[in-house]
């Protein structure tokens, strides 16, 4: 039909202008559906937004101000970024103290030497999702080594005899040959 243009040769003849189209056409979008129900949008890890990124949130935060839709956004800044709304928002979570920490490890800080519990709660910096990975690791790791463990003092034995270097397996296999009493 004739005056109508392609998006792709819009977007030829004035990038800046075919971009802020989207922009306007996805807050329309999102306005439409927050006429029907509230709507939460989530975006985590802000912080590694690029500038186009930014300048999208920048643009489409205020433009749903007016309508049922909320923001939550996650980041690791320091401050406030310049781009977001006057009108929002912040939230400042601190890193967890050290007993937090250790409540969500449970039980697994317990059984450890203080230097490695030190250890591991300096390194999460009072990190949750750090704390939770690390406790699913462990609880995997314990798992697995309760799995691996003999079942008899023979095979523990065994199983440790194996883990040496070959000339002192040699040695012990040699010694077990002998007998207990030799000289």
């Amino acid at each position: 039909p004739r005056g109508v243009v392609e998006p792709e040769a819009a977007e030829a003849i004035d990038p800046r202008a075919a971009r802020q189209n989207r922009w306007i056409a996805l807050a329309a979008l999102l306005g439409a559906f927050a006429k029907r129900q509230p709507t939460v949008i989530v975006i985590e890890d802000v912080h590694w937004a690029d500038e186009e990124g930014q300048e999208f949130l920048a643009y489409l935060i205020p433009a749903l101000a007016r309508k049922a839709v909320g923001f939550i956004l996650t980041a690791r800044m320091g401050g406030r970024p310049d781009w977001l709304a006057t009108e929002a928002t912040t939230l400042r979570l601190e890193a967890l103290g050290e007993d937090a920490a250790s409540s969500i490890l449970g039980g697994l800080l317990d059984t450890m030497r203080p230097s490695v519990r030190r250890e591991i709660l300096r390194r999460s910096q009072g990190n949750p999702l750090y704390l939770e990975e690390l406790a699913r690791s462990l609880s995997a790791t314990i798992e697995d080594a309760v799995q691996s463990v003999p079942g008899t003092v023979q095979g523990l034995l065994q199983s440790r005899i194996d883990r040496l270097e070959p000339p002192v397996r040699l040695g012990i296999q040699m010694a077990s040959v002998l007998g207990p009493q030799f000289s």
